[in-house]
């Protein structure tokens, strides 16, 4: 009881239970790791008294007590609540959880049929169970160390990962019950897989087989967004944006080998669609702003020099063009009202805990990558954004194959993109400026016209287009 009060008390409890020359009781370790685990649990930034030694005693007596087997399934539950907190700690002392060991203990623990474990029970991950706590220690032993992404490749822990992934569309179209008990754990999967994921090796294993692991993520991707209730399902969200990540990851290492124009142009086939289904979603809470940016991401790891070969592919494919050009006009026009009001707001600043400049950035970066080098979708956009002044936007004429949107578009985003080119948010600024640059077809006299010469100075200033007369 003296042990109670404050947190340095109760991590002083679980150290002297964790020094105990003698085994104590089992209920002993199960009262301080409670006590450690109520005072830590919220808690992501660690004072001094978090030192090297604490840290080295407790995960190597906690993991030495799970080895032997000897503790009820409620106190291996703390245990490993409490080794979940040590491993998000990060920095030194912490190599025992990174051994092979370790990780190999607890890949057991989590169901994970890695090298040397030669039987795992059945999947269970629900809340509130020792498999499903195994897994979040797994992930954060693993994302936050480059020596235990390494180990954990090691013992053989990517296919199994996979295999869940595999598995797990099936069980949202037919076991509802299961998939539920399955959707935090697959989520901390796939976490961890984005990191192992920017390995290159891992990327070379999943392109393996024919791209088995790129087509695995897409299916997981497509059945999470077709889930009836998906728009208030914050799991599968969550799920869908990680997995999104591994895909970028997956394209953007492997993109830059020299491969097939044919197998990129195969890639994008079937992504696209997905593409355009995620940005008709009209939930913009911060999860489904974090996919649609994601998943507009993977457009700009189309390689130079592809983009037409991928977009001549949709030529009179039921409108698919149509509908990605237009859905992404619309994002473009909201997230730069947002973005202008974010930034020119002091308020909404303060307010706001989801810059919309970063979901802006990325359409632009997107959209600057398909203009740069597709001229029909180019023309598209630059009759939308900069129309001819002297007609009026109802009377205008679209030299754009593209079918315009229903009522068209309000050139106030032509406005608003303009402020942006001078927006104190350096990286958009940039980002606009070329984009509009793109747009005037690289004409340096049509840009000054169409954005002024105090808006256009800076980016032709920096590419040396302009130069300023030393007086």
């Amino acid at each position: 009881a003296e042990y109670m009060g404050r947190s340095q008390d109760k991590m002083d409890l679980l150290l002297s239970v964790c020094r105990s020359d003698t085994p104590l009781p089992t209920q002993q370790y199960g009262v301080a790791l409670k006590a450690f685990n109520s005072a830590y649990e919220q808690v992501f930034s660690f004072s001094s008294e978090f030192t090297v030694e604490a840290k080295r005693t407790i995960s190597k007596c906690l993991v030495d007590g799970l080895r032997a087997g000897q503790w009820d399934d409620s106190t291996r539950f703390e245990a490993l609540r409490a080794l979940k907190i040590l491993a998000r700690v990060r920095g030194f002392g912490l190599s025992y959880l990174h051994s092979s060991e370790s990780l190999t203990l607890f890949a057991s623990l989590a169901s994970l049929p890695v090298d040397g474990v030669s039987e795992t029970p059945a999947l269970s991950y629900a809340p509130g169970t020792v498999s499903l706590e195994a897994v979040k220690v797994l992930m954060n032993a693993v994302i936050g160390d480059e020596t235990a992404q390494e180990t954990f490749l090691s013992i053989g822990g990517l296919q199994p990962i996979m295999n869940i992934l595999q598995t797990f569309p099936a069980g949202l179209l037919f076991d509802h019950h299961q998939t539920v008990n399955m959707e935090e754990a697959v989520f901390f999967f796939c976490r961890m897989l984005v990191h192992l994921s920017a390995l290159k090796q891992v990327t070379a294993q999943l392109w393996e087989q024919n791209a088995k692991g790129f087509h695995t993520c897409l299916e997981v991707i497509q059945c999470c967004e077709q889930t009836p209730n998906f728009a208030t399902r914050d799991s599968l969200q969550s799920i869908a944006l990680e997995t999104s990540k591994v895909l970028f990851n997956m394209l953007h290492l492997y993109l830059k080998e020299s491969i097939p124009i044919e197998e990129v142009t195969s890639y994008y086939q079937k992504l696209i669609p997905l593409l355009v289904h995620t940005l008709t979603f009209v939930n913009d809470s911060p999860k489904i702003l974090d996919l649609k940016l994601a998943q507009v991401n993977l457009l700009i790891e189309i390689p130079r020099g592809f983009v037409d070969q991928v977009i001549s592919t949709y030529s009179g494919a039921e409108g698919i063009l149509n509908q990605l050009a237009n859905s992404l006009l619309e994002l473009l026009l909201t997230q730069a009202e947002k973005a202008d009001c974010f930034i020119t707001s002091d308020a909404s600043r303060k307010q706001s805990t989801h810059a919309p400049g970063r979901l802006l950035t990325g359409i632009i970066m997107a959209l600057n990558t398909l203009c740069r080098e597709n001229e029909m979708l180019r023309e598209f956009f630059k009759d939308q954004i900069l129309p001819p002044a002297a007609t009026s936007p109802s009377a205008r004429v679209s030299s754009s194959s593209i079918a315009p949107p229903v009522a068209a578009t309000d050139p106030m985003i032509k406005r608003v993109l303009i402020r942006l080119m001078t927006s104190p948010e350096y990286e958009l600024k940039r980002y606009v400026s070329e984009f509009m640059f793109t747009l005037c077809e690289e004409d340096a006299d049509e840009m000054i016209r169409q954005t002024g010469f105090g808006n256009a100075v800076g980016m032709l200033v920096e590419k040396g287009i302009f130069q300023i007369q030393q007086s």
